[in-house]
């Protein structure tokens, strides 16, 4: 199985999962209500009633989730998934695989994988130990910005669990000219994290959120191949926002 084929492949198993979630949003608010109604009406003033229909309903609210749903009705193919992992690849299966594309390959990163599918492959996995953050990336995160002043954060990313994304720079006001100095943290192929500082000029930056200057594309990180993970402070000669995109443009 190449790269490409197991992003796209996990990526259309995240985009199905997603729509499962929205689907069990009613479903989970409905016993969250019955949970209450039997706590508050006088009418159930029956302790041992009470607490013969609590316990189902409760189960039932905890057992009855998108995540449990959505992996037992997958096991099947995510088992079929990793046998032929084993077959093509000698990976044991789609986390041992993906990290050794992210880290072991040129170029590296090629299987980051979808935040969803890491929420929905994780109790199938079965393991006790939490999976490597050099598998995983979430898919949009605004950092922060310097609209007054000095660098305000305002989203992070958890560098345990996920290895990290592409900065994209973003104008604030009028489109323009840009001398940027940033201090940042940058996940390394090995999977450290190193901080170091970063001096950009650019002709120019949009001011379109849809259209900032990307990580990889427009502008380089300071180690070959690293990937930003967060930023500790920015200046820059007009303000700009900073996205962090864990899902760059997918093949």
């Amino acid at each position: 199985m190449s790269p490409l084929a197991l992003v796209r492949y996990t990526d259309r198993i995240a985009t199905w999962y997603d729509a499962i979630k929205r689907g069990f949003t009613g479903t989970q608010s409905l016993a969250a209500e019955v949970l209450t109604t039997l706590v508050e009406d006088p009418a159930f003033n029956d302790p041992a009633l009470l607490e013969t229909l609590i316990r189902p309903t409760r189960k039932f609210a905890e057992t009855h989730t998108a995540q449990n749903y959505a992996s037992s009705m997958l096991s099947g193919m995510l088992l079929s998934l990793n046998r032929y992992i084993r077959s093509t690849t000698g990976k044991r299966d789609v986390e041992e695989y993906a990290q050794w594309v992210n880290t072991q390959t040129t170029p590296p990163w090629r299987a980051l994988l979808h935040p969803l599918f890491a929420e929905l492959y994780t109790p199938f996995r079965g393991r006790p130990n939490p999976p490597s953050p050099l598998i995983y990336t979430i898919d949009v995160i605004t950092l922060g910005d310097n609209e007054i002043g000095d660098w305000q954060e305002t989203g992070t990313l958890d560098a345990s669990v996920y290895a990290g994304g592409y900065g994209s720079i973003i104008a604030l006001n009028e489109a323009g000219a840009r001398t940027i100095e940033m201090t940042a943290q940058w996940r390394r192929v090995t999977g450290e994290i190193v901080s170091a500082n970063l001096n950009l000029e650019f002709d120019y930056v949009s001011s379109d959120p849809d259209d900032g200057l990307r990580m990889g594309r427009d502008w380089q990180p300071p180690f070959a191949d690293a990937l930003l993970v967060r930023i500790i402070a920015l200046t820059s000669n007009q303000p700009v926002r900073v996205n962090l995109l864990g899902l760059p443009v997918r093949g």
